[in-house]
């Protein structure tokens, strides 16, 4: 199984959102054309959440639902979320440096609505567990969708 992982943290200067939506689109078709699984850690919702808070533009929010719609049928989305105190705390022990504290419950609150819109279907994961107890509550909710098999066919 083949992943993909945005690492691009583009400042307002640095970058305008054609770029960051057209990083997303192509890994996608990349994705679509192949015959392989992808897993994505990031993706278009992540910049819906942080475009307007840490780029300075509104998101392209109405495309995203638009493709979301036309590709539903092939996409999942894993979220994995913990309680906001327990994201604070991880931030000050990873020493992140991208998102400032304040801007925590501004993102998470950007997550909670897109997800009341999107179209793709989601698999919520309790971040605050151990990982053996994430990963367990991910493979059987794949498995409750059959994207986890064998012989699953794309």
């Amino acid at each position: 199984m083949s992943s993909f992982k945005n690492m691009i943290k583009p400042t307002k200067e640095q970058w305008d959102r054609g770029f960051v939506n057209g990083t997303y689109y192509g890994a996608y078709e990349l994705a679509r054309l192949s015959t392989d699984d992808f897993i994505f850690d990031r993706s278009h919702i992540t910049e819906i959440a942080y475009a307007a808070v840490k780029r300075g533009y509104p998101p392209e929010e109405q495309f995203w639902l638009d493709w979301e719609e036309k590709n539903k049928h092939w996409a999942v989305v894993v979220f994995i979320d913990a309680p906001l105190e327990t994201i604070k705390e991880r931030f000050k022990t990873d020493g992140e440096e991208y998102v400032k504290e304040n801007e925590i419950e501004v993102i998470a609150e950007k997550y909670k609505k897109y997800f009341e819109k999107s179209k793709l279907s989601f698999i919520y994961i309790d971040g605050s567990l151990s990982q053996q107890r994430m990963l367990s509550q991910l493979v059987i909710q794949l498995q409750n969708l059959f994207f986890w098999t064998n012989k699953r066919s794309r």
